[in-house]
């Protein structure tokens, strides 16, 4: 299945996470504030599922690093595409390169804002403040995510 035509589960808006590795074994969970669209640097995993590694769903992994952004769509157990864009105010754009025969095409997936509630310490809450539609946060890299990863930064 080549992701250049799967583009049907950008459908429901649905929480954006950020996962930053720490040391080699360990993974600490950070989000980006609601007052900034931006997203922040990082390394990012999200699924089509709430559950990683779920066959027949659709996953992505990313590193940020001020406002560009490198890394793949896969399936678990099957192929993968890597990608590199940018992420503006509204959405991140991508150039999805095809893994068979390297042609790019262009993807956009849509981020929004949830709705700011203040926290007891009238700060806003960071948790659950940006969306990324059609995927869910995944809260832990796998070594699988961290290959697929070092193998697009190091090819396109």
């Amino acid at each position: 299945m080549s992701f250049a035509t799967s583009t049907v589960a950008l459908q429901a808006p649905t929480s954006l996470s950020k996962v930053g590795i720490v040391g080699t074994n360990s993974v600490a969970l950070a989000q980006v504030p609601a007052s900034d669209t931006s997203v922040g640097d990082g390394i990012y995993v999200y699924g089509s599922s709430q559950k990683p590694e779920e066959i027949g769903q659709e996953y992505l992994v990313f590193e940020a690093r001020q406002g560009k952004v490198r890394g793949a769509f896969y399936m678990p157990s099957s192929e993968y595409s890597c990608f590199s864009g940018k992420v503006e105010a509204q959405q991140i754009n991508l150039t999805v390169q095809d893994p068979y025969d390297s042609t790019t095409y262009s993807h956009s997936i849509a981020l929004s804002e949830a709705p700011p509630v203040a926290s007891v310490d009238s700060r806003l809450p960071i948790e659950d403040s940006l969306q990324l539609q059609g995927y869910h946060p995944i809260n832990k890299i796998s070594a699988n995510d961290q290959q697929m990863l070092k193998a697009c930064q190091a090819n396109f």
